[in-house]
């Protein structure tokens, strides 16, 4: 299996990287980090260029601007939200806590029943061996 598809992977590869060098020349520039746009007007909104722009294509139809007045606020949202994720997990815990305690103590309680009983059962059958 390693050499049935190593050998085909290893072709392709090359061929995409050597003989191909005029495809995907943006991939590679964002491979190599030539591009550097960065947190600026035009990298939150690019104009197209070329043959495309030539044809009437653009990107978005509505401006970057516009869309990011849709989005939540999440700087503190996120922090409200999160100190009410805590205290209600906070919460469960200290109820599975209490629920793990009470079982534990039902639990005990039935063993110290059954306990008394083998107890109870010994010093009978003790008894009984005694008298004969």
């Amino acid at each position: 299996m390693l050499v049935f598809f190593f050998i085909p992977m290893i072709c392709i590869g090359l061929f995409e990287a050597v003989f191909d060098p005029n495809r995907n020349v943006w991939l590679k520039d964002w491979v190599h980090l030539t591009i550097t746009s960065g947190d600026t007007a035009d990298a939150r909104d690019p104009k197209i260029t070329g043959k495309d722009a030539e044809g009437g294509l653009v990107i978005s139809k509505i401006p970057f601007a516009e869309l990011i007045k849709e989005f939540p606020k999440t700087t503190m949202v996120c922090v409200q939200h999160l100190a009410i994720i805590v205290a209600t997990e906070i919460g469960h815990l200290q109820s599975a806590e209490a629920t793990i305690l009470s079982e534990s103590n039902k639990r005990a309680g039935a063993l110290n029943d059954r306990i008394d009983g083998i107890e109870r059962k010994m010093d009978l059958i003790i008894k009984l061996l005694q008298e004969k």
